[in-house]
């Protein structure tokens, strides 16, 4: 790690606690000097760190600038953490790391996107530092045809972390989509990597997307597309992470499906289902797959797995 890192690394793990600039130089074995260069290059990045004679370097407890260093003293496992100013694709970067073998809690945030995606191929627009956008690298021992699942427990855990920093109810969309105040705030894209000798799904990569703020969006996405405010961003990414690995182990279990049914804010409406057919429905459950139990006008009843589904003359649609 660099002096510029190990610095904020101090400052993170003190925060709103004031260091010496001496023994900070003390424990990274470096001069006052390289000490005082790695906080100006740190307060020309946005950390908001005071300075005073005689009593050293404060990181404000407010100060909101996604770091790794700032990531990694909040999680509960030693998972590898890389931040980016920008990338295409969280999700693609997520990808090639997946293919070099990294380990499961990976986790890759980008302060902008420029080819962010989510599914059936969209686009998901993510400008700069107006959200969090980030993936996570998941080992689950779970069978491919099972990966919905995944998806699943990402949009609870998501949904849970904005409730607890936020203090606003966040509901579901299934299967992926997050609301709050009656607006998609959260979109969620979750890939698999493949061994191709084995054909076997090894590694699933959960790609989501967080509106803080509709500030920097063009008028027609920001009339259409919702956030959830100022909150700290290291500690909502590390929240999910945390969360998303503690469900990721126990998805044979089936315990989260309860509560996913309770914010699935379609359960019990009339829906409208798109895909190689268009029909009208009513969304009755969400079974043991993650999958959507339809109920047609005729009685009968339709699993979906994949399919578009929007609300009939409902405020969330």
């Amino acid at each position: 790690m660099s002096v510029k890192s190990n610095v904020l690394t101090i400052l993170e793990e003190n925060k709103g606690v004031s260091v010496s600039g001496e023994e900070i130089a003390i424990m990274l074995g470096v001069s006052r000097t390289a000490v005082w260069k790695a906080v100006k290059s740190l307060l020309l990045d946005g950390h908001d760190i005071v300075g005073a004679t005689n009593k050293g370097y404060v990181l404000r407890k407010n100060s909101n600038v996604l770091s790794e260093e700032g990531i990694k003293r909040l999680l509960e496992t030693d998972s590898d953490v890389f931040v980016y100013d920008t990338l295409v694709s969280t999700n693609d970067t997520a990808k090639i790391k997946a293919i070099e073998g990294a380990k499961n809690g990976t986790v890759i945030v980008a302060k902008e996107q420029t080819g962010g995606k989510g599914r059936r191929g969209r686009s998901f627009f993510s400008p700069n530092d107006s959200g969090i956008y980030m993936s996570v690298i998941l080992t689950p021992n779970i069978a491919p045809e099972d990966c919905t699942l995944i998806t699943t427990a990402s949009a609870l855990v998501t949904a849970n972390v904005i409730e607890q920093l936020t203090k606003k109810p966040a509901l579901i969309k299934w299967v992926n989509d997050v609301y709050v105040d009656g607006k998609k705030c959260v979109g969620i894209l979750t890939e698999g990597v493949f061994d191709l000798d084995g054909g076997n799904n090894h590694k699933i990569i959960v790609g989501i997307g967080i509106n803080l703020t509709t500030q920097n969006f063009p008028v027609d996405f920001a009339c259409r597309a919702g956030n959830i405010g100022d909150v700290s961003k290291n500690v909502l990414v590390a929240k999910i992470v945390n969360e998303l690995l503690k469900i990721s182990r126990s998805l044979k279990d089936l315990k989260y499906l309860e509560e996913y049914r309770k914010k699935c804010f379609l359960l019990g409406k009339e829906v409208v289902v798109s895909g190689k057919e268009q029909f009208v429905a009513v969304a009755r459950d969400v079974d043991e797959k993650g999958r959507l139990v339809v109920e047609l006008t005729d009685g009968s009843v339709k699993i979906l797995n994949n399919e578009e589904v929007s609300a009939k003359l409902n405020e969330h649609a």
